[in-house]
């Protein structure tokens, strides 16, 4: 018998231990760059942390002193007041509910906050509307806006000379 002799050179070894050596090889190298993002992320968030600790360090003794709650005792009536007693012009609801809102009192808790706010603001200040009928309000002492009629200001409070003009008229 002959046996014919098959080329070696067809013939390819490889060594399983040098393969599975190479993939650990890459897989080490994929977790080192996993551990350095990681340590920067770590290195933000104790940035972050720090920050957010030295805020609320700061604000401490703010929120300790908040006047908030003694403002919500006072209440909605009285600061509205506040409000248009410590202002020197006329102004509308809009800005008082804007100063309201400054010093931080929040009315949208009513379900119609305006018509509070306006109504409020008819009982503890004077009132006019301008030529395109837009109304303000204003500490009694004001100065009456120029060309306003007088009988269009009001004080808060029904006057004796529109109550008598509007009798005439229902008479």
């Amino acid at each position: 018998m002959v046996f014919a002799m098959a080329r070696s050179s067809h013939i390819v070894y490889r060594n399983p231990y040098g393969q599975l050596q190479t993939h650990a090889e890459q897989e080490l190298a994929l977790l080192e760059e996993e551990r350095e993002r990681l340590v920067q992320r770590t290195a933000e968030i104790d940035e972050r942390a720090r920050q957010l600790r030295e805020y609320l360090k700061a604000m401490t003794p703010l929120t300790a002193k908040d006047s908030g709650q003694a403002l919500a005792e006072v209440g909605v009536t009285n600061l509205c007041r506040q409000v248009i007693d410590s202002t020197p012009h006329w102004v509308t609801a809009q800005e008082v509910r804007t100063m309201l809102k400054g010093i931080g009192v929040d009315i949208s808790s009513y379900t119609n906050p305006m018509s509070v706010l306006h109504s409020i603001l008819h009982r503890v200040a004077a009132s006019y509307r301008d030529a395109e009928g837009k109304l303000y309000f204003g500490r009694r002492d004001l100065i009456r806006p120029p060309g306003l009629p007088e009988e269009e200001q009001s004080d808060g409070k029904k006057s004796a000379k529109a109550r008598s003009k509007r009798a005439a008229k229902r008479a």
